[in-house]
């Protein structure tokens, strides 16, 4: 195969623009990579809570049909429980992200002007 192809053999059209293929950096020049590892944690939860959730209401599903609504309703109060613990958790995470990016982003604080009395004591 021809390596100047792209996939399926066709001709790359000159009319689309080719993605970058580096990151950009974080504001304040600092890589991204922690930002990125920290919502890569994030997803990775809400992958398992959804898959936990997933299998919890096919459980309460079964209770019910099986004629045990109690059994259900406890399935379903303890994920309830879950779900607002992750909520908090998340929402900090997020926040704390937030307010690292507008960190690296604020200027940085001019350096405070000399006093009269330290520029005659560094003369002296």
């Amino acid at each position: 195969m021809d390596g100047s192809k792209a996939h399926g053999g066709q001709e790359p059209s000159p009319d689309v623009p080719t993605p970058p293929t580096t990151r950009r950096p974080l504001p304040g020049g600092r890589p991204g990579a922690p930002r990125v590892a920290a919502l890569d944690a994030l997803l990775r939860e809400i992958d398992g809570i959804r898959s936990s959730l997933e299998t919890d209401l096919t459980l309460a599903a079964g209770a019910v049909e099986a004629g045990a609504p109690g059994l259900a309703a406890s399935l379903l109060s303890g994920d309830r429980s879950d779900l607002a613990a992750f909520q908090d958790r998340a929402l900090g995470h997020l926040a704390a992200l937030e307010a690292a990016v507008e960190a690296a982003a604020a200027p940085a604080p001019a350096p405070a002007p000399a006093s009269a009395a330290a520029t005659a004591a560094a003369a002296v």
